[in-house]
């Protein structure tokens, strides 16, 4: 075999390892780790300032994860802002990528967390371990591009919405014997009801329940052993679609319920970003206590006697 034969075929070999899944870590000059899982050899890398859109988790050395775009980010895009001044060791990494391309970078946590995210160390985490940023790149965005790219996310995540809920009540009528869907598009699985008194405005409430995204991420949590307590109808307490549900229910109450976006954190999501725009909700809601408005049932028991 010629040696012009044998360079060619080296080359192809060295492209097919490293384009396909690279075992070999690489290091930055500030001494930061990573490890290619996909290459893209073409393509233009970031510049100062520009945007990152990426699928990402963060995760232990034992593989816990921390943090994932997929539970937490409008359709699971999380995105990374390059610095003007390209102070932050980290984008040594991220100065190298292409559109495409997949990696894990090791990083300490401590810096990661303060140096980089600028939050304290959770107590969990020790500060002497790295943890590991998994991502793929899925686009560079300048500032302009920026804002056409997120609203073409929220477009998808408005079009997806419908067929996501339909997705949903499609499998509860396939497990559950009662599926009730409201005027108000609110859709409601009961487990139990033990009680005829339903709940009205003005009514004390003690309850648990946990409240989830479709994906199952539980984003907040009340069990047994901290009960909450609501009045009904008191402003800036609850969603609209957690209000409605619960007038629908009784002491004793256990539903499943599923809430359209509109009745819950709307076109713009949470005002913390944790709750991505267009995004139905998921609760599991148990009544624990009902402490009757004493007021509405005097109202309630006038008008019943007026029809005697």
């Amino acid at each position: 075999m010629s040696c012009k034969k044998i360079l060619v075929l080296t080359f192809l070999s060295f492209l097919f390892c490293t384009c396909n899944n690279s075992s070999e870590f690489y290091y930055t000059k500030s001494g930061i780790k990573y490890k290619f899982h996909d290459i893209v050899i073409e393509g233009k890398n970031p510049q100062k300032s520009d945007y990152l859109n990426v699928f990402i988790d963060w995760l232990t050395l034992s593989d816990s994860i921390i943090y994932s775009s997929k539970n937490r980010c409008l359709l699971g895009v999380h995105n990374i802002k390059l610095s003007e001044n390209n102070n932050r060791s980290i984008e040594e990494v991220f100065y190298k990528l292409k559109k495409g391309d997949s990696l894990s970078i090791y990083i300490n946590s401590e810096e990661f967390f303060k140096n980089y995210l600028n939050l304290p160390l959770p107590d969990e985490i020790n500060k002497k371990e790295d943890i590991i940023l998994r991502l793929r790149l899925l686009n560079i965005s300048s500032e302009n591009q920026q804002i056409k790219y997120k609203d073409s996310l929220i477009q998808r995540a408005r079009d997806n919405e419908d067929l996501i809920i339909n997705n949903i009540v499609k499998k509860w009528e396939s497990e559950y014997d009662s599926v009730i869907t409201l005027n108000n598009e609110l859709v409601i699985v009961p487990i139990t009801s033990l009680d005829t008194f339903k709940i009205i405005k003005g009514d004390r409430v003690k309850l648990i329940y946990s409240a989830m995204l479709v994906n199952g991420f539980v984003f907040y949590k009340v069990d047994s052993l901290s009960v909450l307590e609501f009045v009904i109808g008191e402003e800036g307490q609850m969603l609209e679609g957690f209000k409605d549900i619960l007038l629908t229910l009784s002491k004793g109450s256990k539903v499943m319920a599923l809430s359209p976006s509109n009745l819950a954190f709307g076109k713009k999501g949470s005002s913390d970003g944790s709750i991505p725009p267009y995004s139905p909700l998921i609760y599991n809601i148990e009544i624990v206590e009902v402490i009757k408005n004493l007021d509405s049932n005097l109202i309630t028991n006038k008008k019943s006697q007026s029809f005697q």
